[in-house]
Formats: C-alpha cells, sequence, structure tokens
C-alpha cells in the first residue's frame, strides 16, 4: 500500500507543495504573470516510464475509458495512504507491546507468541516496522522476503534467512529478529588436517 498512496506531499524535511496542481495549471499560471520557468530535459523522453505513463497511458485513458481517470488515480492514492496509516500505527501499538531495537547491531526484534497472534496484514506491517528500523530506506526488499521473515517465526529456534543489504532474519528462541548479517567466514584447513583458522 505504501508504494500505491504515490509521492507523499511531506516527508521529513521534504515538502512537495505542488502536487495537487496539474501542470496545465502551473504552466497558466506562470504564462499570466510572464514567469519563465526551467524544465528537465529528459521529461520529454519517453524512454523513461514515468514519461510513458504521463505522455501516452494517462491520455489514453482519458480519452478512450474515462475522462476523470488521472483525478480518479489521485483520490485512489489519498485512500491507500490513509490506509497504509492505520494499519501502520495498528502494527506501531503491537511493537510498544512486544517488539525492541538495539542500536548496536543494529537489531529489531519480536515475540513470535505476539507476532503470530496478529493478522497477516498486521504482521507483514510488523516486519516492514522492523525492516525500517533495521535499515531505513532499504529498497531491495520484495514480496519474497517478506513471506520468508514472516515464515520463520513457525520454525525452530536457529532457522534464519539471508536478506539484502547485508541483512539477516532469524527465528532466535522465542523471539523473531531482524538485524545486520555478520560479515562472512571461511574456515581452511592446515595440511596436517588438526589446525582450523577462520578468516574474517
Amino acid at each position: 500500500l505504501r508504494g500505491l498512496g504515490g509521492i507523499l506531499p511531506a516527508q521529513g524535511n521534504r515538502i512537495r507543495p505542488l502536487l495537487c496542481v496539474s501542470r496545465k495549471e502551473i504552466m497558466l499560471f506562470l504564462r499570466e504573470r510572464r514567469q519563465d520557468w526551467c524544465e528537465d530535459s529528459t521529461n520529454c523522453s519517453t524512454d523513461y516510464t514515468r514519461n510513458r505513463i504521463r505522455r501516452e497511458l494517462l491520455p489514453y485513458m482519458k480519452t478512450y475509458i474515462n475522462e476523470g481517470a488521472a483525478e480518479n488515480i489521485l483520490r485512489s492514492g489519498n485512500m491507500f495512504r490513509d490506509i497504509d496509516r492505520y494499519l501502520a500505527g495498528q502494527a506501531e501499538a503491537v511493537w510498544k507491546q512486544a517488539g525492541e531495537m538495539s542500536v548496536k547491531n543494529p537489531c529489531a526484534r519480536i515475540r513470535c507468541k505476539a507476532f503470530l497472534a496478529q493478522d497477516p496484514v498486521i504482521r507483514s506491517y510488523l516486519v516492514r516496522h522492523m525492516l525500517d528500523l533495521t535499515a531505513p530506506g532499504q529498497k531491495d526488499i520484495t514480496a519474497r522476503h517478506f513471506r520468508q521473515i514472516e515464515a520463520l517465526a513457525g520454525k525452530p529456534s536457529g532457522s534464519r534467512c539471508d536478506l539484502p543489504g547485508a541483512l539477516a532474519a532469524k527465528r532466535d528462541y522465542e523471539y523473531l529478529v531482524v538485524e545486520a548479517a555478520e560479515p562472512e567466514t571461511s574456515t581452511h584447513r592446515s595440511n596436517t588436517g588438526n589446525t582450523a583458522m577462520e578468516i574474517s
């Protein structure tokens, strides 16, 4: 749902006040005031998916499907953002009762019993929260990784899976854990066969 909500009007210290205004409205405003403007040259190229959507897909939808398509998409995005915010809040309430974070590793963990007691959608939001705490901005985690992490809560202690971005998830006794992965090590034996040397 986070992606379906589109670009946020406010995100941290970034404010986007013109998201609700169309390109046509902005250009009309500037022309009426004889104000020049600068435009990104890549906006004219359909080599980029965003421009193909803007220049080809949306006009087609407005002409042949629904002339209010763009406005309907914007309304849906606002609705998805509201739903996402609500579900994230529900997951945050569960986290406050059953989760904990260590900044030393970093490591986020939650009690499996509390995790498994939640509705599947809340479990996915809890996983997202743990990933956000452990590796803010991580973009390579897919739905498949979410399923792998969730499944660990029902597996024996010691079960684990490696994740993109040097992360790992594991079942550690009563906890489901997401943490920074430990550096890989390899063990080499000498020719005598008895001495093992660990190389970091």
